[in-house]
């Protein structure tokens, strides 16, 4: 508060005065921020369920409902450029990618959301201490076009409990 340039970053400064657990006092002391290896910032939504769990246990249950509940999006894309109709915007999903394979890509096109939904299941596989090797039937239901992918996403989105 003693900065000579103090009105400045003030107006860059974003809290909560109205902390829930203590009233109207800020507390920082529990405040983690996320970096990866290189120390850069990075957003709880584009880490790997795995860690999220580990490090931020209370935001897990958060994260992987929002991924959950996105990840229809992303398969109902998938069925419609998989059956060879173009008329879906894809805008939606360009915003959705990265919070599955952690990259921006310029253009989407079904394999790119094929890794998105299959990188989902793989973590999913992870976090609920599954066997691996599984991921090789949603492969196949996936290919399929049968609507056990999302069912046997469901199943195992089921068995986390927070």
């Amino acid at each position: 508060m003693n900065m000579d340039n103090y009105e400045e970053i003030l107006k860059y400064a974003k809290c909560d005065i109205m902390d829930a657990d203590r009233g109207c006092c800020a507390n920082f002391t529990d405040l983690s921020i996320p970096t990866d290896n290189n120390n850069h910032f990075m957003h709880p939504l584009l880490m790997d369920l795995s860690t999220v769990k580990t490090q931020m246990p209370k935001l897990f249950k958060k994260i992987l409902q929002f991924r959950y509940n996105n990840l229809y999006s992303l398969y109902d894309y998938y069925k419609i450029i998989s059956s060879h109709m173009n008329y879906y915007s894809n805008n939606n999903i360009k915003l959705l990618v990265p919070l599955y394979i952690r990259k921006s890509v310029q253009s989407i096109n079904m394999y790119i959301v094929e890794e998105c939904l299959l990188h989902f299941a793989h973590e999913l596989l992870i976090v609920t201490d599954n066997n691996l090797s599984q991921i090789q039937q949603f492969v196949t239901d996936l290919h399929e076009n049968n609507h056990n992918f999302m069912k046997n996403i469901y199943l195992l989105n089921k068995t986390i409990d927070c």
